[in-house]
């Protein structure tokens, strides 16, 4: 019994177990660092990602926007200048939505006309038939 307790205390034993449990506790330590930034670095790199990814559908929702701004400005100025009877109106509707390039979202025009302009039953100002 003697000689067992001698052997958990000699200086050999007690240095090997301290070395182990410095290098244990130093990998773990590692290891949550490395953990801890590289959850970081994930997390930095997604939102570069998403917002480059949000200028992207930002700039493309902004330029559809605009040719479409653009495309019922054109609009307004022709119907201004034809405005003195529905039949012109009419041709004109028709005229600016064939003008309007495929990739502008325009499906058609809408115009309201004054309470004193009278139509006949039978016409109606539907440019997109």
């Amino acid at each position: 019994m003697q000689e067992k307790k001698e052997h958990y205390r000699s200086f050999s034993n007690r240095l090997s177990l301290r070395i182990t449990a410095i290098v244990l506790l130093m990998m773990t330590l590692m290891g949550v660092g490395m953990v801890l930034w590289g959850s970081y670095v994930i997390n930095i790199f997604s939102k570069n990602y998403f917002h480059a990814l949000m200028d992207v559908t930002n700039e493309t929702i902004q330029n559809e926007l605009t040719s479409v701004e653009v495309a019922t400005i054109y609009a307004a100025r022709d119907m201004e200048r034809h405005l003195s009877t529905p039949e012109e109106v009419y041709k004109t509707l028709q005229q600016n939505i064939a003008d309007v390039p495929e990739k502008v979202a325009i499906l058609g025009f809408f115009v309201r006309l004054s309470p004193t302009v009278i139509l006949r039953r039978d016409a109606c100002l539907n440019p997109t038939s």
